[in-house]
């Protein structure tokens, strides 16, 4: 057998009684019935919970509860509130209570006891974390970095549970208290935070206070990395502060050499060239002696995410014994700590966790963030809050202006690849145009805007939208107005992307079809010119023939099945489903596959014939001398009717 912890087996283990001193939670119960001063005490130091004997823990709930009321604590009064309960006869009756006293010196203090019971109960508590942590570990339900800190959260709550204060007496809190006023009185202004070493700041702010989630933005190369090294060496040489720095972006050594030239007051493109004065060469020794004393700590970890961080913080402040400031550099470039299904929830999630990393250790924050080009369209170039970069969020989709294939903008960021879209330029014509960059955005409230039509985009109040009265960010328009959208827009497509005939019959299916899970793909139409089209498809492209099946409505239907022609599982018309991707699709989560996007404007043109012509219809009419085509669709308002409307526009 193999053994469970060193010397002993695992049976073995789990036959052991968990830590607990039935003597000890005794003494103290007896204790508190013979003085009942002693109750005070015992609150101070002892939860119920903390007594493992079951009978012991509703007696001090019993004697809590008249300790509340003002009332001696004796055991009849013990017992007719356990009577009240339905519980005295479970804890032994009141004989069991009268015993508690027998054989007890009067004490005049039971912090002993106590602290043997709260070291008890601790050790239950640890046993129970740990216990949670394997069963997760062997549940393997989440990543192994969110076991690993669920345990680490679980052990430092522990941690902060041990130390229970109570009364202090007023000799230390004012000799404490006359040292802070004696500090606060050297400089110039008070402050209850951390010092960031600017003086106005400083005064706005009363230093960096701790629990604090603070965003300092700027646009690219404005100083904001410059600006958040020198808090961190103002605090650390002059507050002796412990700062953690984390610079997904920069290496720790440029970060290093940024902060030597700037301690030591040296041109930073001299020091990196190497060419210095003898007096530069002396204030750089000095710098890096100054350096070397502070309590600066750099992680350079790419693409960290929150979890590593929270448990490299925890980390340096036990090996420090304290942690002062945290400073991210920068947030667009932090990943999650769990699978979401967009960005914008992903930062979301990073800036609620940043936010709980703070609170958590207790720390101000610092964390640094890209800002939009919005202030330089203004007169004072002020930058606002909304300024934190105008987004759309990464789920959104966009058209390839080349092949016409839709694409996220995630996977739009994500890929190496410059693709083309479509955008408007200064005449407001569409045209193509390859993004120059696409930035991950950072925090920020993000509303859906829906139109008439039934076409939606989730975006950031600030991101403009064009009206009849020009461009207006989204919290400026209003229901019932205008914006512009595409009526009309071209591209190439690919020639071979699906045949005519195969482009149409995937019109029909989509339109009337049925083609879920373990069911018979089958084609329903009340036009037999429609019928008899994708029975001659199904016959030349796929080489069976589809057969006449009766429906309950009595609409003639078509039954794509093989009878066992190709053999088991080897229908073609269902493999060619499988292959486009939509194959298992119920009537309510239909869509057009993406082939349909990227084919020719005339492979479209087939399949949105099959489309209305199997469901839906396509009326021409005059209107005030002009000729209008009206579209109609069953599915108005779903996704699969918003697809249509993008097919449309191109033909």
């Amino acid at each position: 057998m193999k053994t469970f912890i060193e010397g002993t087996t695992r049976d073995q283990f789990l036959e052991r009684p968990m830590p607990h001193s039935a003597e000890s939670e005794r003494a103290i119960l007896g204790s508190i019935i013979l003085d009942n001063a002693l109750i005070s005490q015992a609150i101070e130091l002892l939860k119920e919970d903390d007594f493992y004997v079951q009978s012991h823990r509703r007696i001090y709930n019993a004697m809590t509860l008249l300790f509340e009321r003002g009332s001696e604590i004796n055991p009849i009064l013990i017992g007719e509130e356990l009577r009240r309960d339905g519980a005295l006869e479970t804890v032994g009756g009141v004989t069991f209570i009268t015993n508690l006293t027998y054989g007890l010196p009067h004490f005049a203090n039971i912090a002993h006891y106590a602290k043997v019971v709260r070291g008890k109960s601790l050790l239950r508590q640890l046993i129970k974390a740990a216990n949670k942590s394997i069963s997760e570990a062997l549940e393997e339900e989440d990543e192994p970095e969110v076991i690993l800190d669920h345990a680490e959260q679980a052990i430092f709550a522990l941690a902060d549970e041990r130390t229970r204060q109570g009364f202090s007496h007023i000799k230390p809190v004012a000799d404490a208290l006359l040292e802070k006023v004696q500090e606060m009185a050297g400089r110039s202004a008070v402050l209850t935070g951390l010092t960031t070493g600017f003086h106005e700041l400083d005064q706005m702010t009363s230093g960096l206070q701790p629990s604090e989630l603070i965003v300092v933005a700027a646009r690219p190369s404005m100083g904001k990395t410059s600006m958040c090294l020198t808090i961190a060496q103002n605090a650390a040489i002059h507050a002796q502060a412990v700062i953690g720095i984390f610079s997904l972006e920069m290496s720790k050594e440029a970060l290093v050499m940024r902060m030597l030239s700037s301690e030591a007051h040296v041109d930073a493109h001299r020091f990196r060239n190497g060419f210095l004065s003898r007096d530069e060469w002396a204030r750089l020794a000095g710098a890096l002696g100054t350096l070397a004393d502070a309590k600066i700590f750099i992680d350079d970890t790419p693409g960290i995410s929150v979890l590593e961080m929270r448990a490299k913080a925890r980390r340096l402040a036990a090996e420090q014994k304290k942690l002062d400031l945290i400073i991210v550099d920068y947030l667009q470039l932090m990943s999650g700590s769990r699978r979401v299904e967009s960005r914008q929830q992903e930062v979301s999630q990073i800036s609620r966790e940043l936010k709980g990393l703070a609170k958590e250790l207790n720390v101000p924050l610092v964390a640094l963030s890209q800002l939009s080009r919005a202030p330089e369209s203004r007169t004072d170039h002020r930058p606002q809050l909304a300024d934190l970069r105008e987004c759309i969020t990464g789920d959104s989709v966009l058209t390839d202006a080349e092949t016409g294939e839709r694409r996220t903008v995630e996977a739009l960021f994500a890929s190496e690849k410059r693709a083309s879209v479509f955008t408007l330029d200064h005449n407001l014509k569409i045209v193509k145009s390859a993004p120059a960059r696409i930035i991950q955005s950072g925090i920020k409230d993000v509303f859906l805007l829906r139109t008439t039509s039934g076409r939606e985009i989730r975006a950031s109040a600030n991101h403009p939208f064009l009206t009849i009265d020009g461009w207006r960010s989204l919290d400026a328009l209003v229901p019932g107005q205008e914006i512009a959208v595409p009526r009309r827009y071209s591209f190439i497509g690919k020639k071979d992307a699906l045949h005519p005939d195969r482009a149409r019959l995937l019109g029909y299916l989509v339109s009337d079809g049925s083609y879920a899970k373990h069911r018979t793909v089958s084609f329903i139409a009340s036009d037999s010119v429609v019928l008899e089209d994708a029975r001659r498809i199904c016959r030349e492209q796929f080489g069976f023939e589809a057969r006449d099946k009766g429906h309950w409505s009595g609409t003639p239907q078509l039954d794509f099945s093989v009878r066992g022609q190709y053999g088991p599982g080897k229908n073609p018309l269902i493999q060619w489903l499988k292959e486009i991707g939509i194959h298992g699709e119920t009537t309510t989560r239909k869509r057009v596959p993406d082939q349909i996007f990227t084919a020719t404007p005339d492979m479209i043109g087939e399949f949105l014939g099959g489309l209305y012509a199997g469901d839906g219809s396509i009326v021409k009419r005059a209107i005030n001398l002009c000729s209008c085509v009206s579209a109609y669709s069953p599915y108005s308002g779903s996704r699969l009717d918003i697809a249509n409307q993008q097919l449309i526009l191109p033909n």
